[in-house]
């Protein structure tokens, strides 16, 4: 956990460094690079900021409520996986 903090940390850090001084270079020196960089940099971001997903595997008997508490913690009040009692 603590090295995917500091990667995180460390990858939002070059993007920040880009967008307050490489990106002002680049506008100065070399603006046909621009488009290309921003558009890695918005790759970075939405990286950044997307949610893992977990994988989880519930086993049991049949009728043990596996549906039921995946309905109760995803779906509220609707149903996502059928329960024994819905069919």
């Amino acid at each position: 956990m603590a090295i995917d903090n500091l990667a995180d940390r460390r990858a939002r850090a070059v993007s920040g460094w880009y967008r307050t001084s490489v990106r002002t270079f680049l506008e100065e020196f070399a603006p046909e690079q621009v488009p290309p960089f921003d558009d890695e940099d918005r790759r970075l971001s939405a990286q950044l900021d997307a949610v893992p997903e977990t994988a989880v595997c519930l086993v049991g008997v049949s009728g043990i409520g596996k549906s039921t508490l995946i309905n109760a913690i995803v779906a509220n009040d609707k149903t996502v996986a059928p329960a024994e009692s819905d069919r």
